[in-house]
């Protein structure tokens, strides 16, 4: 198999156990619901990669980038910068 049909499979069973999620209140999560947090977690998964990526290159003005872009992104979801980094 490819790395892709693994990539599928692995997609779909996660998707399968999100489906039957419940919120705290009991009720199920919509299909919205359910993209949401998986865009969330793909930001997250990107801001991480950006540190990483800056960490092992040390590229000139790259520390300032970084910190701009998850100031923005923090500004966006209403959040501060901290409680961003607590849910990456």
């Amino acid at each position: 198999m490819t790395s892709l049909t693994f990539a599928v499979a692995g997609g779909l069973s996660v998707l399968a156990s999100v489906a039957s999620a419940k919120r705290a209140n009991g009720e199920p999560l919509t299909m919205h619901s359910v993209l949401s947090i998986a865009k969330f977690a793909g930001a997250c998964g990107v801001l991480d990669s950006m540190i990483g990526f800056q960490r092992s290159t040390q590229m000139n003005g790259g520390d300032e980038f970084v910190a701009r872009v998850w100031r923005v992104e923090a500004a966006r979801l209403g959040v501060t910068v901290a409680q961003l980094q607590s849910a990456v």
